[in-house]
């Protein structure tokens, strides 16, 4: 399942409402499809590449400046090109997932809606919220300090290290 963690980040990174999680579902199920702009290989794929163009130049949650509701504006944006270009996740149809349940010998009956029990069941503490924007601000508070470098430091699409 997903994490409460990733849900309470993304609040804080783009200033989403933490009772809207039919939004929150949607970055968490589109945002892992995203590709990265530093990967060579993602040009080589024409959809990849289609989605990056259209994405360029958007800001990030870590761009200065750039007020929440134009963050998330902006992230929304991305999911929905992730959307056009690469990936559509829609529900298998209710008889199938039935007959899924039924095939493995499960009592359970499937629900109308697949994502009903992450709906129902996922609520987000409003304390460990907050502690994650605190977070943000300060990152965003210090990230033109130059950074010292380190052993574990590494540039971006390089051979997978030690973190």
């Amino acid at each position: 399942m997903l994490p409460n963690t990733e849900m309470e980040w993304r609040c804080a990174e783009y200033g989403i409402d933490p009772d809207d999680l039919d939004t929150l579902l949607e970055i968490a199920l589109y945002e892992p499809h995203l590709p990265s702009p530093d990967d060579p290989l993602a040009w080589q794929n024409a959809a990849c590449a289609a989605l990056l163009e259209e994405i360029h130049g958007l800001p990030t949650c870590w761009t200065p400046g750039v007020p929440d509701v134009e963050r998330r504006a902006a992230h929304l944006a991305r999911i929905d090109a992730v959307k056009r270009h690469m990936v559509r996740i829609e529900d298998a149809p209710h008889s199938d997932r039935a007959a899924a349940l039924a095939y493995v010998g499960s009592a359970r009956t499937a629900p109308e809606d697949p994502l009903a029990p992450l709906r129902q069941g996922v609520r987000l503490d409003p304390a460990r919220v907050q502690s994650r924007v605190l977070a943000v601000e300060w990152l965003r508070a210090n990230a033109d300090r130059p950074r010292k470098p380190t052993f574990h430091t590494k540039p971006p699409s390089t051979f997978v290290g030690m973190r």
